[in-house]
């Protein structure tokens, strides 16, 4: 991908040279004097149209009207908790880490002309996401009805696209994850934040899924709420759903119908809210009225209380050492980065920077990954 600018010092001397101010260039290209004022200060870029007429106007070739930056700027996205906004930490922090990760993409194991699999003319709407959903479910071939978490890193396969878990926080951290997407590899790579709960960590990695799959194809709200829906559908779909409610209808008060709940999420190792999202949705398309409601949000709370973190079930309560995050980024998340670090750290030893910048993480952590890196 090429992002491209006008010179604006040759746009400038050449609209001089010719005796022609903004108006003037507007009248003869038909266009307003606003969009020639706004290609003057670099905030818009003329279309094909307009650049070939331009350029023949001012006597310019492409190459003294056009500036090429031939490595365009890597898409971040912060998937942070419920109602929590991005500050210009965050933005700071994520732009950091696209950069440094961008220097690593030669040392990743994709080829480099192969473009990822992508959807084809991905629409927002629910006839198209329950296809991919169903479409994913039926290319994992699941042993049973839950998902697993090697079914969905399977899923990842043909994608270009790099998962990395990471230690970010537990109580009161605001991530759970990180997209990048660098545009002239067409690679992504997401980071997972491993301090989240167990049943929610399956919805995310599916979200994540469903956008590298998108890649900006419909964008803004309805890319996330694309996301949401096809990760709610491959954990719970319709036939999983349909049997939830039938069994949640049977209990004869809301606490009941809650218990009903929390045992289907246990079973097939997602959220309740998940579980009740899905059997209310049913239930009002019934003309049947809330059968769970808002009362599932506080039994979620102690369902979550009950239930280990994704850190602790991978790694117990003793301290994580930064091997021991390597081997299960690489055993279980099929991770590439550390190896890509790894063959980095091969033509420049000194670069506990660039471990610190990609892994968005300190310097006495950058240099413990370091040191496992090397034995």
């Amino acid at each position: 991908m090429v992002d491209k600018r006008l010179r604006l010092d040759r746009l400038t001397a050449a609209m001089e040279e010719k005796g022609l101010n903004a108006a003037a260039v507007a009248a003869r290209l038909g266009v307003s004097r606003t969009i020639v004022s706004e290609w003057q200060r670099g905030r818009k870029f003329p279309g094909p149209k307009y650049l070939l007429q331009l350029g023949k106007l001012l006597g310019l070739r492409f190459n003294d009207l056009v500036e090429k930056d031939m490595v365009a700027e890597p898409v971040v996205a912060y998937r942070h908790k419920a109602h929590v906004k991005e500050n210009d930490a965050d933005a700071l922090r994520s732009r950091s880490i696209a950069r440094a990760v961008r220097l690593l993409v030669p040392f990743l194991p994709f080829n480099r002309l192969d473009a990822p699999v992508r959807y084809i003319k991905p629409q927002a709407d629910e006839a198209y996401i329950a296809e991919a959903a169903r479409e994913a479910r039926s290319s994992m071939n699941l042993a049973g009805e839950r998902v697993e978490f090697k079914d969905i890193i399977k899923l990842f396969g043909n994608l270009k696209t790099v998962l990395v878990p990471v230690l970010w926080g537990k109580a009161g951290s605001r991530d759970n994850g990180l997209h990048v997407f660098l545009p002239d590899s067409e690679t992504s790579v997401v980071f997972l934040n491993l301090d989240v709960h167990l049943h929610d960590f399956r919805f995310w990695i599916l979200h994540e899924y469903a956008h590298a799959k998108l890649q900006g194809a419909i964008g803004g709200e309805a890319e996330e709420g694309f996301a949401e829906r096809f990760a709610a559908l491959v954990l719970f779909p319709d036939k999983l759903a349909q049997a939830a409610l039938d069994r949640v209808r049977r209990a004869r008060s809301e606490g009941g119908r809650i218990r009903a709940a929390i045992e289907i999420a246990e079973e097939l190792g997602i959220s309740p809210v998940t579980i009740a999202s899905r059997v209310d949705e049913l239930s009002r398309m019934r003309g049947e009225g809330i059968l769970l409601g808002a009362a599932i949000h506080a039994a979620t709370a102690n369902f979550n209380k009950r239930h280990k973190l994704v850190s602790e079930a991978l790694f117990g309560a003793e301290p994580i050492e930064a091997a021991d995050l390597i081997r299960v980024a690489e055993s279980i998340f099929q991770c590439g980065l550390y190896e890509a670090l790894r063959r980095y750290l091969a033509e420049h030893p000194d670069s506990e920077s660039m471990i610190a910048a990609s892994l968005g993480i300190g310097a006495m952590d950058a240099k413990a990954v370091r040191d496992a890196l090397r034995t």
